[in-house]
């Protein structure tokens, strides 16, 4: 792919994906200062990914979860058209942030 110069066009997409994960980072620990306790608490845990205290119940639909969390950052990954392999886990981060944000934010509203 070239610009009208005849030079290689940068792909966007891989800083813009790195980009929008950064930013809902930086959402997520805005929240978590303004959420009441019990709710960051929980929000933290599932940042961190944490199923130490969970019971056999629980960790099904965590699983699951982060089964089909992993499956659609690997399908985006794939049929965006970018320069060269675009890493799962950029889109992982990317698409991963949108939960603890929406969970702290309705929490919030509460």
């Amino acid at each position: 792919m070239t610009s009208g110069g005849g030079r290689a066009a940068p792909c966007r997409a891989p800083a813009v994906l790195i980009g929008a994960g950064l930013l809902l980072a930086s959402v997520n620990a805005y929240l978590l200062t303004r959420a009441a306790l019990d709710h960051a608490r929980s929000a933290q845990l599932w940042l961190i990914g944490s199923l130490g205290g969970a019971e056999g119940r629980q960790v099904l639909p965590a699983a699951a979860m982060g089964a089909l969390l992993l499956s659609a950052s690997d399908l985006v990954a794939i049929s965006l058209p970018t320069a060269g392999p675009l890493p799962v886990g950029v889109v992982t981060g990317a698409l991963g942030g949108v939960y603890p944000a929406w969970l702290l934010g309705r929490g919030r509203r509460r």
